[in-house]
């Protein structure tokens, strides 16, 4: 009766611990999810920012305020991709 006792003790141990590993792993994927989905939407939000400062027109406004003309000869088309 005590040996069965010790090996349901044991038994219960292993459980138990096991439970707590699988808790602290899906802690840790949460814990990342959220820090990837945090980083995805910077991400998106940098990428509008981008977007925004490549304009045609700033680029050219800012050109303009540098002191650049536009010479509509002297000009060399570039595929952006």
């Amino acid at each position: 009766m005590a040996i069965a006792v010790v090996v349901l003790a044991v038994a219960a141990y292993q459980i138990i611990s096991v439970q707590t590993s699988i808790y602290s792993i899906n802690q840790n994927i949460e814990t990342t999810q959220a820090k990837l989905s945090d980083q995805e939407k910077n991400n998106d939000d940098l990428k509008v920012q981008v977007n925004d400062l490549g304009r045609y027109e700033r680029i050219l406004q800012k050109a303009k305020e540098k002191g650049l003309k536009l010479d509509g000869d002297n000009v060399k088309v570039v595929d952006g991709k």
